[in-house]
């Protein structure tokens, strides 16, 4: 997983290298136009920004976002389903670990893959904030909201699939976290863009 997790992250590299000239080139032709109307306006764009690593960052961070906040509470609402389904919810909850141990290993555990997946991208996002013109806070302050937001969207997908006492829910309690939080995602992208 951490070899694709490093072609994914040579694939976010070239598409930001493949994208970022042309916006560049975009921007720059419609300065020039704004320069040459009657009175000339100067709009709020630079084109320096435009860069390969600040645009593969961008991609890292929506990778991550899906990542942590869509799949991963999808991935624990279908394995809690999955346990429920078989019988064995029961039996882990017999064992001597407690409620919160079991959760953790739920929310750690089921999406371990997805996690090392993440690796490269999230190693992008930290080389291109501390190559990049953002300062060392906004890499803190994005990884703790990373960490936090994966947490407590795993944990609302624990409690989604934990739930429902009826059999046939726990396939569409996956699909409904999903989709739920693949709202909220598009929804938080769309006022910070």
């Amino acid at each position: 997983f951490l070899f694709y997790s490093g072609v994914l992250t040579v694939a976010l590299v070239l598409l930001a290298a493949w994208i970022a000239p042309t916006a560049r080139l975009a921007d720059l032709e419609t300065l020039h136009m704004w320069a040459q109307m009657t009175p000339p306006q100067t709009p709020a764009l630079d084109p320096s920004l435009w860069t390969t690593p600040a645009l593969a960052d961008v991609f890292a961070l929506w990778l991550l976002a899906l990542g942590g906040f869509v799949l991963a509470p999808a991935m624990v609402a279908a394995a809690v389903a999955n346990e429920r389904r078989a019988g064995t919810l029961d039996q882990l909850r017999t064992t001597p670990l407690g409620p919160l141990a079991l959760a953790a290993g739920m929310i750690v555990g089921v999406p371990a893959r997805l996690y090392l997946l993440c690796a490269g991208p999230l190693l992008l996002h930290a080389g291109a904030t501390l190559v990049g013109p953002l300062p060392l806070q906004t890499l803190v302050s994005s990884l703790v909201v990373l960490a936090a937001g994966t947490g407590a969207s795993c944990a609302l997908g624990l409690c989604v699939a934990l739930a429902p006492r009826q059999e046939s829910g726990g396939t569409f309690a996956a699909l409904g976290v999903a989709a739920l939080l693949g709202l909220f995602a598009f929804t938080m992208s769309a006022f910070a863009s």
